[in-house]
Order: C-alpha cells, then sequence, then structure tokens
C-alpha cells in the first residue's frame, strides 16, 4: 500500500498491513524500501527481499532478517512456494532461493529479460515467470530452471547483414539470430539460427567471406546496468568461438545503449562500443583488445568506419563527435554536434565528408575535418524514428528508413 497526501506527494513511505479476516482487526505492519519486493507464503509468513537483506515476517510480527551480499542486485519479483520456501528473481535475471528454514541458496542461472512475472500454480510447486518476449520458464525451489517454454516469443528484427552470395542473418530483440537463404520463387528460409541466453542482439555482421558472424549484444539488466557482449560465431558449425565483455557493471549516467559492432573490410581488426561510454578495437583474428579509445562522457550513439579502414567516427550523447586515426589511435578531429549528438552517421566514399542524422531528423554531410556542414538533405527523418543510414559502395546513393517510408538520396545534389 502507497499512501498520499491530499496533494498527490509520497506520503509515510510504503508499508505491508496484515490482517486477521476472521476478526477484521490488524496483525501487524512493516515499512519496506522502494526496491523491495514481497509475497505471502502458504504458512502465513511474509518474505521481504530487499537489495542486501531478506527479510522473514511471522504471523505474529515476529522479524528474521538475513544478509545478502552488500554488492547484490534487487529483486524484480519474490515467489511463495509449497513448503515454506520462497524464490526472489533479481534484475540481473539470476534467481535467489529462500529455503523454508531461512536459509539463502546460492543465485542460480540466470533467465531472460523480465518485467512481468506472476504465480497462480494451485499446488505452488514453481514459480511461473513470463518475460516481455513471450519466455515461459518455472522455476523451482532450488532457483534452477526447470523447464521453459518460447512457443509465444515474439521480437523485433534489429539489424541485417549480407554475406557473399544469397545469405543474410536477422539479429532479433529476442537474442536469435536467423541466418537465411533466398529461395528461387523469392522466399526466404531459414537454415540456422543462433541464440543468445545474454538476450537482446542490437547489431549483427559477416566477416568478408562469410565464415563468421559477429554480433552485438545489448541487454538492459538494471537502471544502470547493461549486457555489453560481443559475439562471434562459426557460420558452418554454428558454434560460438569467442564473446568478449559483458562484465555488467554499473554505469552512472547509462541510460541507454545499443551495442554497435563494424568490421574492418579486410577483417583486421573489429570496432565495438561498451556502455562505459568506451570505444575499442579488437584483433580480427585473436579478438584481444588492442585498443581502447578515451571514453565519451555519456553513451556512444553510433560508430562508423571509412572506406579504407583508416579513420572511425564516434558519437554520443554529450553531443560531440570525434575521428580518429585506426592505425595510431590519435584523435584526428572533435567538435560539437546537435542537442544529444547524431543518431546515425556513416562516411561517404572518399572519407573526407561523413553524413549524420540529429534527433530532429535532419540529414547533413559534415566536413571530417572541420565538422562544417557541407550539405543538407532534403526531406528529413522523423524525430525519434530509427535511422540506419546506408550508403552505396560508389558513395553516389544514400538510403534510410523512416517508419514504413524508404528513402534514396544523391549525395550530389541532396535530393531525394
Amino acid at each position: 500500500v502507497e499512501w498520499f497526501s491530499p496533494g498527490g506527494e509520497p506520503f509515510g513511505g510504503q508499508r505491508i498491513e496484515m490482517w486477521d479476516l476472521a476478526s477484521g482487526s490488524p496483525l501487524w505492519s512493516q515499512a519496506i524500501e522502494a526496491t523491495e519486493q514481497w509475497d505471502i507464503g502458504t504458512d502465513g509468513r511474509v518474505a521481504i527481499v530487499g537489495r542486501d537483506r531478506v527479510r522473514l515476517i511471522g504471523t505474529d510480527g515476529s522479524e528474521r532478517t538475513i544478509d545478502r551480499a552488500a554488492d547484490g542486485f534487487p529483486p524484480f519479483s519474490v515467489h511463495a512456494l509449497a513448503g515454506g520456501g520462497f524464490v526472489a528473481v533479481l534484475e540481473d535475471g539470476a534467481v535467489l532461493p529462500v529455503g523454508a528454514d531461512g536459509r539463502l541458496g546460492s543465485p542460480q542461472a540466470e533467465v531472460t529479460d523480465l518485467v512481468e512475472a506472476s504465480q497462480r500454480s494451485a499446488d505452488r510447486s514453481a514459480a511461473l515467470v513470463v518475460d516481455r518476449f513471450g519466455t515461459v520458464a518455472r522455476i523451482g525451489a532450488d532457483g534452477s530452471v526447470l523447464d521453459e517454454s518460447t512457443d509465444y516469443v515474439a521480437g523485433t528484427i534489429n539489424d541485417i547483414a549480407m554475406a557473399p552470395g544469397s545469405t543474410m542473418a536477422l539479429a532479433t530483440s529476442t537474442g536469435s539470430i536467423r541466418i537465411v537463404e533466398r529461395t528461387g520463387t523469392g522466399g526466404i528460409e531459414v537454415v540456422a539460427e543462433v541464440d543468445h541466453p545474454e538476450g537482446n542482439v542490437d547489431s549483427v555482421g559477416f566477416s568478408s567471406g562469410g565464415e563468421r558472424l559477429i554480433a552485438g549484444v545489448g541487454q538492459r539488466r538494471s537502471e544502470l546496468i547493461f549486457d555489453d557482449t560481443i559475439t562471434v560465431w562459426d557460420v558452418a558449425s554454428g558454434s560460438r568461438v569467442a564473446e568478449i565483455g559483458g562484465e555488467r557493471e554499473e554505469v552512472v549516467g547509462c541510460s541507454t545503449f545499443v551495442n554497435i559492432v563494424r568490421s574492418a573490410s579486410d577483417d583486421s581488426f573489429v570496432a565495438g562500443v561498451s556502455h562505459d561510454f568506451t570505444v575499442f578495437l579488437l584483433d580480427g583474428s585473436t579478438y584481444e583488445t588492442r585498443r581502447t579509445f578515451a571514453a565519451h562522457a555519456a553513451p556512444v550513439l553510433d560508430i562508423a568506419l571509412s572506406a579504407d579502414d583508416r579513420r572511425l567516427a564516434t558519437t554520443a550523447q554529450d553531443a560531440t563527435l570525434r575521428v580518429w586515426d585506426v592505425s595510431t589511435g590519435e584523435l584526428v578531429a572533435e567538435y560539437s554536434t546537435s542537442v544529444g549528438g547524431y543518431r546515425s552517421i556513416e562516411f561517404l566514399g572518399d572519407g573526407r565528408g561523413l553524413l549524420v542524422v540529429d534527433f530532429q531528423g535532419s540529414v547533413r554531410v559534415l566536413d571530417v575535418a572541420s565538422g562544417a556542414t557541407t550539405s543538407t538533405f532534403e526531406s528529413s527523418i522523423s524525430a525519434g524514428s530509427p535511422a540506419d543510414l546506408e550508403v552505396s559502395p560508389d558513395g553516389r546513393l544514400v538510403a534510410s528508413g523512416d517508419g514504413d517510408v524508404l528513402r534514396v538520396w544523391s549525395t550530389e545534389t541532396g535530393r531525394v
């Protein structure tokens, strides 16, 4: 129960109240913090789970407190099970068992991206948990996932990559990358699929020969924590060759994150971003970190490589755009952007021009050295709409999607 003053302001914090139904008399009252979650067991005990403690309240109001790790994650939901135990699903996806004797178990394997949970089993033998994509999981008293169903999963396509020939890879918000082939009748057929238990995949790309697939995971775990894992897959075997990042540290100011991955044309290196506002280069063979560039002061929105792989451009919410020399790591240029940064950037063919889209939807070409606007395209993109720019290999045409409209511009005239 949350109380409010007549003016609508929170008053007195949040409290749990317990009554005796037969007499209608109150039994006890407990204040709880905003980050705490709770449930009532079959024996009448209430478990209140917080970031650093678990409280068990008896029907007489007696309290037992069990300390959790000081750096533990806040709970997402708490479920009472048969036998007097509880399981708490934490914001990082781990499951914390609380035994009927009040003992805490070790956090178990993660479940999926949770934004909704329910427990309506008649015998309470397991907690039923549903994520926002439709995955349904049953969690046992020890915190293990007993089984799960993806029959109801639906997600959006975040990125598409083309390999030599007729192969495409579709990265989805469910964590699945579907590898598809064009058929002779004009349709597509799914020929393989790789899954990321980490969750949402923001970007995907093939190596130059199509033998490997590189993907960037961007999965929110809590308000300031993202899983920013980069994965490398062998297409033929469907096995994971490497994974980079994914430390899931809490980063102050990290309100949003998109994991963008760009590969050099000769596969000699991979450029990636972290949710700690840095951009880095990975060796194209070992996938070890070759260089980390100075961090922006806010989340990175987009990165772009020049056609000759000599320049790397980065733009962030701190309203800056930087251009780096890939071979030396030197900062070649830095200048201010429009408010909030550019939501999409792309080099033009000669590397001297940089195509940008701001958050008002304006599409412009900037001089890489100075940041000055050299031309403005007609017909802006809707504000807030995704703006993934694609430049033709000869640099003469630019395409961008805008809702259900696809525009193609001439880079020479700026006309649609």
